[in-house]
């Protein structure tokens, strides 16, 4: 199966469970456009930001340490799927619902915006159920070099 790898430094430690802060990578300053693109533009307004992941410990890292960790590509695909289309369909199917008992427009856009509000409300549910199941990262391994490449990253910009 393909994994996802992301490279990150451990930042805590939970008990069993680490903490992995992690840069998310841009194309800025891979492009011909460079500073005079939006993207760039709304990079600079909000800065570089760092995501943090839990994973399970299972190599016995220490805080400061580099790590690699990962997901599988499938679950990243059925997350994204579940994220985007269960709200969606939530709205559309309690608003044709509604449409078809008759409601005006004003009850219409009501019923849109419960089912709205009930599809996220699962999603966040299920997102609880599956907290430790197909949709966690993984540690896939220690990272030598990750400690420099994220402090390189975190202090000028990410690396083109």
């Amino acid at each position: 199966m393909n994994m996802i790898e992301e490279t990150g430094q451990v930042d805590a430690i939970d008990g069993d469970f680490i903490w992995v802060k992690t840069q998310p990578r841009s194309a800025c300053g891979s492009c011909h456009v460079g500073s005079d693109c939006g993207t760039s533009v709304l990079a600079r307004w909000f800065g570089q930001r760092t995501n943090r992941i839990r994973v399970r410990n299972s190599l016995g890292l220490q805080i400061g340490e580099g790590a690699v960790i990962g997901i599988h590509e499938s679950a990243l695909l059925k997350a994204s799927l579940l994220a985007y289309l269960m709200p969606m369909l939530a709205m559309v199917s309690t608003a044709v619902a509604a449409s078809a008992l008759g409601g005006g427009d004003a009850e219409i856009a009501l019923w849109a915006v419960l089912g709205l509000g009930l599809g996220l409300l699962l999603l966040h549910r299920l997102g609880t159920a599956h907290k430790q199941g197909a949709y966690q990262a993984e540690l896939l391994r220690h990272s030598p070099n990750a400690n420099h490449t994220l402090n390189v990253i975190l202090q000028r910009g990410t690396p083109s």
